[in-house]
This record gives structure tokens, sequence and C-alpha cells, in this order.
């Protein structure tokens, strides 16, 4: 990081000329400019930033990839699906948990097989964000997966269940 100090406004981002040195900062040595230029990025809701994105997934530091999820998530791309569901390898916790929340969000109907195998998983956060992405996906073969998950330890992933379960049965 530079010692310069830049105020970032909403005004600021959101202007077309920004665009181009945000891009450029992507590649910057220090990964919380990364992290933050990612965080950035979302400000423009642009389907033309979703590759640029995408190859921040496989930025060395979890913490870029974690934001990269986040903002791939509300971007909206479809074709993020792909290199979300490779995210879901993620030896981090934080990473895999914002993957399966972007998948749920973009209701990534090649992603159920997945997520119900991450239904077993240990962290109770990913079990919580499995329930709610398998509820927003809404394929019915999710239901054995959501009928275990009701009966979780954690009453905030029974919740979660519960609620996703009523999804797909609407559907």
């Amino acid at each position: 990081m530079t010692d310069e100090t830049v105020t970032l406004t909403a005004d600021v981002l959101e202007a077309p000329q920004a665009l181009p040195a945000l891009q450029e900062a992507l590649t910057d040595p220090d990964p919380t400019v990364r992290r933050l230029v990612v965080g950035a990025l979302d400000f423009f809701r642009d389907l033309s930033l979703a590759e640029p994105l995408l190859q921040m997934l496989a930025d060395p530091e979890w913490q870029v990839q974690q934001e990269t999820a986040i903002v791939l998530g509300r971007l909206g791309s479809a074709t993020a699906g792909l290199a979300l569901l490779q995210a879901l390898r993620d030896p981090y916790w934080q990473v895999v948990k914002e993957a399966v929340t972007a998948l749920g969000s973009l209701r990534y109907v090649a992603a159920p097989d997945v997520l119900l195998a991450l239904g077993a998983n240990p962290q109770v956060d990913i079990r919580k964000v499995v329930a709610w992405a398998l509820g927003e996906i809404g394929q019915p073969e999710a239901r054995a997966c959501l009928e275990r998950l009701m009966m979780d330890e954690d009453a905030e992933v029974r919740r979660a269940a519960t609620h996703a379960l009523t999804q797909i049965t609407l559907v």
C-alpha cells in the first residue's frame, strides 16, 4: 500500500473512469489492496467484471478469495458457477462459506450434488449456508440432506434447513 491516503466514496467508485485504475490495482503486491479493490468493484455491478473477478478466486491470499466470492455472488454472473464450485475445495472454511453463499445467490442448479456433501461439514457456518443455498436453488434432491440438517445440533442450522425445505416444497 502506498503512503498516499485516498478517500473512496460511492461517487468516486461508481465513476466509469475509476474502473481501469481499479482493475489495474487487482495485481497490486499488497493483498490488502487487492481485497479492498475487489470489494470496491462491487459498487459497479458490471457483468464485464466477472472475468477479472474469476481470476481473483485463485489469489494466493484467502481473504482476497473470500471477498471475491462475496462480490461474485452479488454480481449475478452465471459464468461464475464453475469457479465457485472449485472454490468449495479451498482449505479455508471462510472461502468455502462465501462460495456456497454465492452459489445459492446465483441459484446455480449444477451445485446441489457438491452442496449435499458439504451438509456434513464440521463447520456450523458452512452447514447453515448449505441449507440456505439448497433452499435457494430449490432442487427436490436436496430434501434428504435438509431433513438431516433439520436434526442438526445447532439451532441456526435447523432453522435454515426448515426454511429451505419449505422453499423446496413450494416449488
